[in-house]
């Protein structure tokens, strides 16, 4: 599946990942308007990792 315009999102995501693997801690919050995409962006992020 691909998002459109989500690209820097799921950068971040996986780079807050990252971090988190490194033995930091973090927190992500995925907001916005109904049905701007929220669940196919975490659905994505879930999938690559």
């Amino acid at each position: 599946m691909e998002l459109a315009e989500r690209m820097g999102e799921l950068t971040q995501l996986r780079s807050m990942l990252s971090t988190c693997l490194a033995g930091e801690g973090g927190v992500a919050l995925v907001t916005g308007a109904v049905a701007c995409g929220k669940t196919s962006l975490m659905n994505v992020f879930a999938r690559d990792v």
